[in-house]
């Protein structure tokens, strides 16, 4: 979608490729087509808990884990590089941390250590950031946060801050969740571009002072019970060539 009313300065601009999670897998057509519908029926359980879900502080959301898109981020200072799933539909970023429990332990994925980074900073109770992510928790002065999903697998840890790469945009003290406890994952992190308070798209949106996400398409306004997700209207439904006859 091209934009004729608003030019991005070329230092605030920066370009994301995402890759299919499956890519690199050697499956077959049948795997492929059960991973899929696996994704799909993960995606609508997280739908349907956000529309009946409570919406109050404390409240550990439930979502669907496995998405269809991984994205290359550099986080902290000296940079460390990982592969994360891209999420339209979750405000926060996490990343498996340092020190991390007996059941986080995968020996297959890149494990931030925030010892490392001179730029890492624990997000305090008393800070702005805190009060506008819905889930999280004080203890001992440290935001803590907790995410559910639809597999029974979750992640936990402290909010915090840090120097994210993204391309070649270097973007400080940007909020993201440090995981430490995390239960049956298979990913390094996730990158959360929702429509909420937290994610990468409001930071940008603050430094910037505008932001623009160039996507093909026309969003709907979204239900005040579902501010994360970018709402389409569904004209018609094709099967190959075919035009499905659906009033």
């Amino acid at each position: 979608m091209k934009d004729t009313h608003h030019q991005v300065p070329s230092k605030a601009a920066f370009k994301i490729t995402p890759k299919h999670v499956d890519s690199n897998g050697n499956f077959s057509k049948l795997e492929l087509l059960e991973r899929a519908i696996k994704r799909d029926n993960q995606r609508l359980h997280r739908l349907s808990t956000a529309l009946t879900s409570p919406n109050e502080v404390g409240y550990a959301p439930i979502f669907g884990r496995h998405g269809a898109f991984l994205v290359t981020l550099a986080i902290g200072t000296p940079p460390m590089t990982y592969s994360a799933i891209l999420d339209s539909g979750s405000d926060l970023i996490w990343v498996q941390c340092q020190p991390r429990s007996y059941s986080s332990k995968l020996p297959t994925l890149p494990i931030f250590d925030p010892q490392n980074s001179s730029t890492f900073s624990k997000v305090p109770c008393s800070s702005d950031m805190r009060r506008t992510y819905e889930g999280s928790k004080c203890d001992n002065n440290s935001c803590k946060y907790l995410v559910n999903y639809g597999d029974r697998s979750s992640t936990e840890g402290v909010l915090a801050t840090e120097t994210f790469v993204f391309d070649q945009l270097t973007v400080p003290k940007l909020g993201f969740g440090c995981g430490n406890e995390n239960k049956g994952m298979e990913e390094a992190g996730l990158d959360g571009i929702g429509r909420g308070q937290w994610p990468v798209i409001s930071h940008f949106a603050d430094q910037f002072g505008q932001f623009l996400l160039l996507l093909n398409l026309r969003f709907l306004k979204n239900p005040y019970n579902m501010p994360s997700f970018y709402h389409l209207s569904l004209e018609a439904i094709t099967v190959g060539d075919t035009l499905l006859d659906i009033p």
